[in-house]
Formats: structure tokens, sequence, C-alpha cells
């Protein structure tokens, strides 16, 4: 991974800086959360096709790729997925490719045995999106593995996905609790 204080010299030296520093330069607690689960439960991701969305820095995408079939890292931009693609250089991943896909536009033949994320749900604005998103792909027979921090703002979204929930765990993670779901219909 990517040291976190080379990212943000490399921003702050190629952007304006009144631009903020981006939320996807840094790997938050929810991804390591989703690692140690699919580390504990290696069954929901060997040897299927995974579908990493919002990654960022796809550390989840990384770990996944040493033990699924397929994996396919995507963020709506370019910049985190070009330090995900150092990182596929940098270890002997044969298995992982990276591609632009905004959640929000679906491609059509989209498909996935499973699905990852992590920390998406953060804003109420895009709830009812993320929401339609999931409803689909679930629709789909895919299974989706969420990673989030237990957040208030977001207990009325976690509480609509409860009808899929089939494991729900938590963890501490860097002074955060993370809660692991996973939905299946």
């Amino acid at each position: 991974m990517p040291d976190a204080k080379s990212i943000r010299n490399d921003y702050e030296t190629t952007n304006n800086n009144n631009t903020p520093f981006p939320f996807w330069a840094k790997v938050w607690p929810a991804s390591i959360g989703l690692c140690n689960f699919l580390s504990e439960n290696i069954e929901y991701i060997a040897d299927k096709k995974v579908v990493e969305v919002a990654a960022g820095l796809g550390l989840p995408s990384l770990y996944a790729a040493h033990v699924a079939s397929q994996v396919i890292c995507s963020d709506y931009l370019q910049q985190p997925l070009d330090f995900v693609n150092t990182s596929i250089k940098l270890n002997p991943l044969k298995n992982i490719s990276t591609t632009i896909i905004d959640w929000n536009f679906l491609p059509d033949d989209f498909n996935a045995d499973v699905l990852l994320l992590s920390d998406i749900n953060y804003d109420p604005i895009v709830f009812d999106a993320l929401y339609l998103m999931l409803d689909k792909l679930i629709q789909n027979n895919t299974t989706i593995i969420l990673a989030t921090p237990q957040r208030l703002i977001a207990k009325s979204f976690i509480e609509k996905l409860e009808h899929w929930c089939i494991v729900k765990t938590t963890q501490l993670v860097n002074d955060s609790w993370i809660s692991v779901f996973v939905l299946e219909g």
C-alpha cells in the first residue's frame, strides 16, 4: 500500500491547495475490518468472481486476489486506481484488474459472485440510490459483504438491510467499531 504521507505530498504538489485531501487516499478502518472478516471467512471469496466498488486504495480487492478466481477493483475516479495498479505490479497477482465504475450507474452487464463494499454509507443523500443498487445485485444472486463504521447517521440505512442479512459481526479496528454484514436474497 502507498504511504499516506507520500500520497498527501504528491496530491498537494499537483493540485490546488484549496482542494480538500481526497477521502480515497487513506486505508480506512472499515477496509481493514473487511479484510479481517474475509481472512476468517475465506469461503465467501475462494474461487469466486469478486468485485469491489468504491474501492479507494483497494485493500480488500488486493486481499481477495490471493484466493478468488477473478477480482475487479473499481472506483469512480482513476487516481486511486492508479495506486491500486502500482500495488498489483508490486505483488505477484495475476487475477486482478481495475476499472472505473460509478455505483450510481452500474453497467447493464455487471455481474459478480461477491460484491465488496467498505465505508460507503456515510452520506444520507445517497442512501436511496445505494439501496437500489444493493437490491438489484441481490436479485441477481450476488452476495454482498459490507463493512461499515457504526455511525448514528447510517442507522436507518443499515436497518433497511436487515432482511437480507445472514451474518453480522463487529470488531474493533484502530479505535473504531466496525460492523461487517453479509447480505443475500
